[in-house]
């Protein structure tokens, strides 16, 4: 196994405790075998670049967070989570765009 694999696996496993959810939860939202999830968080494998970003989707965590990689330590998870809140959610954006008078028109 490759260190990459392994922190994949480990990231995984993490990312599935602290969403209260199994494996099988996991291969059923992916639609594939749970042999395939398994062989990831043990470190086996890779999964292929279309399940990684949903994973990603799903975990609301990036690439670099599923492989362990710290491109930027400015954010701390909590502004990474509003991040993601931001961009995900429409009404959120706009009432923090109407809080921090932020006008969204291009010049």
């Amino acid at each position: 196994m490759d260190d990459m694999k392994v922190i994949l696996g480990t990231n995984l496993s993490k990312y599935l405790k602290e969403n209260n959810m199994t494996q099988n939860d996991l291969a059923n939202h992916l639609n594939i075998s749970h042999t395939a999830v398994n062989k990831w968080v043990k470190g086996y494998n890779y999964p292929d670049f279309a399940y990684l970003f949903q994973m990603c989707e799903l975990f609301k965590v990036t690439l670099h967070d599923f492989f362990g990689i710290d491109i930027d330590n400015e954010f701390n998870e909590h502004e990474k989570r509003l991040i993601y809140s931001y961009r995900d959610k429409p009404n959120v954006r706009e009432a923090i765009d109407v809080l921090l008078n932020i006008n969204n028109e291009k010049k």
